[in-house]
């Protein structure tokens, strides 16, 4: 019996002695793995091995455009012919949709080539670019989209007011000067218009999700990609219509609810300059019927009494754009708190097992480990 023990012994002392260690054999892929205490030039200069692309949390699907293209769900290997500067998407369940840039050198360490998170001074600088330009280029073409047409409208409508106030300002007659400040006010409040357009467009581009550099080595990149969370659509929605749902990849509805706030903002300014012209219309029809003989009194009583009716009508137009804007914003806020919102997948547990190898020349251990 104890011969026989030392045998077995004996046996499985050959078999993995036979086994080719990773200090002097070859490693996975044929590679030519380095001594303990002993740097290979792969480790040192990325050239001859593959760089592993890792998200935080990981499970995430990547498009990298430039050169070439490579889409895939993280942990991507990226093979060592592809260098340069790359365009990257992140996007899949749970993940806020973002766009970024990676720059991926020889000979050096691979980097963020994007802008990265928190407030810096060319943060605030692109963000105060043309109104929906910077949600355009940053892949929110939407919202870029009504941003940009508002921004847009409101540049024109201001230049058409200021000719009028200009040609108005040669006008002659009793309502001349009058009809000039209403064009002065009309292209005033356009200009204030296309300034809240701008700061929205500055504002949406600011609290934009963006990827960040969590750890770069010579084979290994990994970058902290944003997540869908309640919390974070809720306060972007709480300050701008549909940035909580652009957040949680809502893209549709977010557009929605911006454009909309964006056409009652215009109806506000076009409903005031309204306002202000049936204001005029009745501070001149007080004057004839004050300046009216006993014959005309009646006839200018009934067009006192009319444009008080224009001027409440116009005011109650007014107010139902106001009413309007802010009503969208708070169902907005409420849409972000009640929209579904998909969390990431979470990681796979890791599994192991154990299988003994036995055949009539060795016997053997095979050990499993799932990640």
């Amino acid at each position: 019996m104890i011969r026989s023990r030392n045998a077995g012994l004996l046996v499985l002392a050959a078999l993995v002695a036979s086994f080719p260690h990773p200090a002097s054999g070859q490693a996975q892929g044929g590679s030519q793995t380095p001594k303990p205490g002993q740097a290979s030039a792969d480790s040192k200069v990325r050239g001859a091995g593959v760089l592993t692309l890792v998200t935080e949390p990981k499970g995430a699907i990547l498009s990298l455009s430039g050169s070439s293209g490579i889409t895939g769900r993280t942990p991507i290997d990226i093979p060592a012919s592809i260098s340069g500067r790359y365009k990257i998407v992140v996007q899949g369940a749970g993940f806020s949709r973002t766009q970024g840039a990676i720059y991926i050198p020889n000979g050096a360490l691979p980097s963020v080539a994007s802008e990265p998170r928190g407030i810096s001074p060319g943060l605030i600088l692109r963000g105060l670019n043309y109104p929906g330009l910077p949600d355009i280029t940053s892949g929110h073409q939407a919202r870029g989209a009504a941003l940009g047409i508002a921004g847009t409208s409101a540049l024109v409508m201001a230049g058409v007011s200021h000719f009028t106030y200009r040609r108005r300002l040669d006008d002659v007659g009793r309502l001349a000067l009058d009809r000039a400040q209403e064009a002065r006010r009309f292209r005033d409040a356009w200009v204030v218009y296309g300034a809240a357009v701008l700061s929205a467009s500055a504002f949406d581009y600011w609290i934009r999700s963006r990827i960040d550099l969590r750890e770069t080595t010579p084979t290994r990149l990994t970058l902290d990609v944003p997540t869908v969370t309640r919390g974070g659509a809720v306060w972007r929605s709480l300050f701008l219509p549909g940035a909580g749902q652009e957040f949680a990849n809502h893209r549709t509805r977010a557009a929605a609810w911006l454009g909309v706030a964006l056409v009652t903002g215009a109806g506000i300014v076009v409903a005031d300059n309204k306002v202000q012209q049936d204001a005029t219309d009745l501070k001149w029809a007080k004057i004839d019927l004050s300046n009216a003989a006993p014959s005309q009194q009646a006839q200018s009583q009934l067009e006192v009494d009319q444009a008080r009716r224009n001027l409440q009508a116009s005011d109650d137009l007014r107010r139902g754009f106001v009413t309007a804007t802010v009503a969208l914003h708070v169902l907005s806020l409420l849409d972000a708190m009640v929209m579904p919102v998909t969390p990431t997948a979470a990681p796979a547990s890791k599994t192991s097992s154990i299988a003994p190898i036995l055949s009539p020349s060795a016997a053997g251990i095979a050990v499993s480990v799932r990640f």
